[in-house]
């Protein structure tokens, strides 16, 4: 599950499921500096993208901001999964 925190800005990230890492919280911050993002892993990748050849990377489209509990986790891409 991601949220965007409305006081700092920072993008949270956390798997509540997770029997080990549940009540652990992910985050990343840019200190404001972030144009865009998007916490949705096939919004970032892109169809067939990779996250060597990431679509969020290399395109003048601007990411949507999405998060929540309805995407895809772009933490999990990260893992292999």
């Amino acid at each position: 599950m991601t949220e965007l925190d409305p006081q700092t800005g920072a993008l949270f990230a956390r798997n509540p499921w997770d029997a080990n890492f549940g009540s652990r919280v992910a985050f990343a911050d840019m200190a404001g500096r972030q144009t865009q993002w998007t916490a949705d892993r096939g919004e970032f990748l892109g169809r067939n993208g990779t996250l060597e050849i990431a679509r969020g990377m290399g395109t003048k489209t601007p990411l949507a901001g999405h998060a929540g509990a309805g995407t895809r986790p772009l933490l999990r891409a990260a893992r292999g999964a």
